[in-house]
């Protein structure tokens, strides 16, 4: 699978519909059946 991430044949960044922060994750996890795609919690920094 990793070799066609790296070939480009296989797009996970396309997955992502969001990128929230660390402080949104507890209404995104309630959110979690109404929000199409993938969210993604960055931690803080």
């Amino acid at each position: 699978m990793l070799e066609t991430v790296s070939g480009g044949l296989l797009r996970p960044d396309l997955l992502v519909t969001r990128i929230i922060g660390l402080d949104e994750a507890g209404p995104a996890l309630a959110a979690i059946g109404s929000v199409p795609g993938v969210t993604m919690i960055l931690p803080a920094t």
